[in-house]
Formats: C-alpha cells, sequence, structure tokens
C-alpha cells in the first residue's frame, strides 16, 4: 500500500485495487487566515485527482475544499460517504458534480472491486463539528491503514478488533483559535495554551497506545498564519502555549516516551507501508533542515501568497449591505426556536462593524431578549 502525502490531513492511498484521495485542501481557509502548511500548492493536482475513490471526512474547510475538489477531482470517481443523519456532504459534493456515492454504513466493513476493504466509522455528537467527522480504515492484501485524521472517538476498538494496523494516521495539533485569540491576560493564554498544548499530545499518544499501529503518521496540521496581523500565531517563536506544534514538535515529544516509528508526511512524501516495513522517500533532502529553516520558509510564502490575502480582504467589504435589516432577518427567528441557546449565553453579544473610514456601527444581538438590534451602549457579555 503506498501513502503520498498531499497536505494537512490529506493524503492518496494506492492498492493494486484501487485509489483514495482523502481531504484535499490547498486554498486557504477561513477568510485566509488558514493556509496548508508547507506548501501544498505545487504538487501534480492534474495527476493526483486522477482516482477511483474520493473520501472527505467532515465539511470543515480544512478538508472540504470545494475549489479544488471542483477544478481538479475526477467527476469519474466513487465519494466514499460517511453516514451522517443529514445529506448535506452528499449535497454539496453533487453541486460541484459528482455524481457517483457509495453510502457507507458507520462501522460496517464494504468490500470494493478487487479485494479492497473500507470502513468508515461516522461520528455524530454535537462536538464533532458540522454534521459530524469520520474516520477511514483501508485494507489490501493484509496491509490495514486507519486514517483518524481529527476525528476524536472514545475508542479505537471497533478498528483493532479487524486486525493489526499497519499505518496510523491521526492528528497532533490545534485546529481552533482558543485560547489564542481571547481577550485574556497574557499569562492566562500562556496557561491555557501550554495546558491545551499538553493534551493535544497527551490525547495523540493515548490514541497510538490504544492502537499499537506499525507505523504513526501525524497529520491534519498545523495550518500556518500567513497574514501579518497573524503572523504571531506561527509556531516559530518558542512559545510553549503555542497550540500549533509541527510534525518536527511531534516527533521531538513521541521520542521522549521513547517511540521511534513516526513518519513525517509532507506534501510529496511517498510512504510504501507492508506487513513488516515501511520505505520512505521524501521530498526534501533533510527533514530535520527543513523545519529548522521554517521561519524563512513561511516568509517566502507569505510573499507568494499575499496577493490572495489582499484579494481575500477586499472582498469582504458590502457597503451596499444592510447588516442590521439581514441580521435581524437572519437570527430573530432562530432566536424563538432556541430557548437554550438563548439562557445559556444569557446576555447580549456586541458586533463592531468598522468601515473604510474607521466608523463604526455596533449591533446587539440580545439572547435573552431573542431580539437584534443597535447598540444600546448597555453593558454586553
Amino acid at each position: 500500500m503506498r501513502i503520498t502525502g498531499t497536505g494537512h490531513a490529506s493524503m492518496r492511498i494506492d492498492t493494486g485495487a484501487g485509489s483514495i484521495l482523502c481531504d484535499p485542501w490547498v486554498n486557504p481557509a477561513y477568510f485566509a487566515s488558514w493556509f496548508p502548511f508547507p506548501d501544498n500548492s505545487q504538487l501534480d493536482w492534474e495527476t493526483l485527482g486522477q482516482v477511483d475513490y474520493l473520501y472527505v471526512s467532515h465539511l470543515h474547510r480544512d478538508h472540504f475544499d470545494a475549489a479544488h475538489l471542483s477544478r481538479f477531482v475526477s467527476k469519474d470517481a466513487t465519494v466514499l460517504l460517511p453516514e451522517y443523519p443529514t445529506s448535506e456532504l452528499q449535497d454539496q459534493l453533487e453541486a460541484l458534480g459528482f455524481t457517483r456515492f457509495l453510502k457507507t454504513v458507520s462501522n460496517q466493513v464494504h468490500e470494493l472491486d478487487g479485494g479492497l476493504k473500507i470502513m468508515i466509522q461516522a461520528l455524530t455528537s454535537p462536538t464533532d463539528g458540522p454534521i459530524g467527522d469520520s474516520s477511514l480504515w483501508v485494507e489490501y492484501d493484509g496491509v490495514r491503514l486507519l486514517n483518524q485524521n481529527d476525528a476524536r472517538p472514545t475508542d479505537l476498538m471497533r478498528f483493532a478488533e479487524l486486525g493489526h494496523v499497519h499505518a496510523h494516521l491521526l492528528q497532533f495539533s490545534g485546529a481552533i483559535w482558543y485560547p489564542m485569540v481571547y481577550e485574556l491576560p497574557q499569562a492566562a493564554k500562556t496557561a491555557f495554551g501550554k495546558q491545551k498544548r499538553d493534551r493535544q499530545f497527551d490525547r495523540t499518544f493515548r490514541y497510538i497506545d490504544d492502537l499499537k499501529a506499525s507505523w504513526v503518521f501525524p497529520i491534519a496540521g498545523p495550518p500556518c498564519f500567513l497574514d501579518d496581523e497573524l503572523w504571531q500565531f506561527n509556531d516559530i517563536f518558542g512559545d510553549e502555549g503555542n497550540i500549533f506544534p509541527d510534525q518536527s514538535e511531534f516527533i521531538r515529544e513521541y521520542g521522549k516516551i521513547g517511540r521511534d516509528n513516526g513518519v513525517v508526511l509532507l506534501p510529496g512524501t511517498v510512504a510504501t507501508v507492508g506487513l513488516d516495513d515501511c520505505v520512505v522517500t521524501q521530498p526534501v533532502d533533510d527533514v530535520d533542515a527543513f523545519f529548522a529553516g521554517k521561519p524563512e520558509y513561511l516568509r517566502a510564502y507569505q510573499e507568494r501568497q499575499r496577493p490572495v490575502i489582499e484579494a481575500a480582504k477586499k472582498s469582504w467589504r458590502h457597503p451596499e449591505i444592510d447588516v442590521l435589516a439581514g441580521m435581524k432577518a437572519r437570527i430573530e427567528p432562530l432566536l424563538e426556536e432556541s430557548i437554550y441557546l438563548a439562557k445559556g449565553v444569557g446576555g447580549p453579544v456586541r458586533f463592531d462593524l468598522v468601515a473604510d473610514d474607521d466608523t463604526v456601527e455596533s449591533i446587539v444581538v440580545d439572547f435573552p431578549g431573542k431580539q437584534v438590534r443597535r447598540y444600546a451602549y448597555e453593558k454586553v457579555r
């Protein structure tokens, strides 16, 4: 089984019975604040996108890149669809031109053509994000792979009982903004960040210990931050409270507990996994040297992407829109339905809209009052 790294949580899996492309993400996400690290835009996506199967784990935008899926991934590919309670993932993929879907049953092994077996475990609790999250298990010719990406199952027993796993790919780095951008005292922010960073590693190590795979691939993070306003969130400053450690940091921490079966999967890395070995070809001469030069690498990456960031920011401005009226129409009906949410927030929340001339329009979403209105200078949460 051959695994080709294609960036972040994405990989292409090639077997004698077909190929699977997982979670390709190339274009910046979340208002051009998140970029894949390392840069994967220079890969041969015309070739990589010609696959038999497509697996999109969930709808977070660092896993579901609509523009890239539309342009580069073959519409002849069969989508391996997790068993989610809504059709939202299928609907969005159909809108991009995909027509072939295999609707899997969660935790059930499906036998595909040529002896290829797959199983998708769908997680659907509210903490699993929009519609849910999922993991993909693959077996071919006795070799087994688990692409856990950033799913967080209560345990991995269902995968373990199917036989020894040879390649385990899973998240190790942060994927949210807390506590980085919250208005907290710096000491508290650092303490909370360090706690979260440590817990991320601990959680990952627990999953690894549960499955006991032959080889471990840290994936699904971190993004990098190329906007000047967000630059400080890159983990290049020795900040123990930074929640976005990179793959080299994972290997270092993993080594501290006596483990040496970690494999760094860069864009372009090829790992051929067998029953007893894993042969790895890296796209760089020296992986350690690559990460040692991360600040310089990110600066060059930033310059390449600066026009993209600037264009994205220009697209945000719509002075012709009556934001207050739009928010009232969209949010007030939801507040009428959201008894528990209104009580849970328990107070008004203010949104400050800043115009080109730096004038500010403040709008309040009053959760207990179930209305959206202009700010009246009251205390807000």
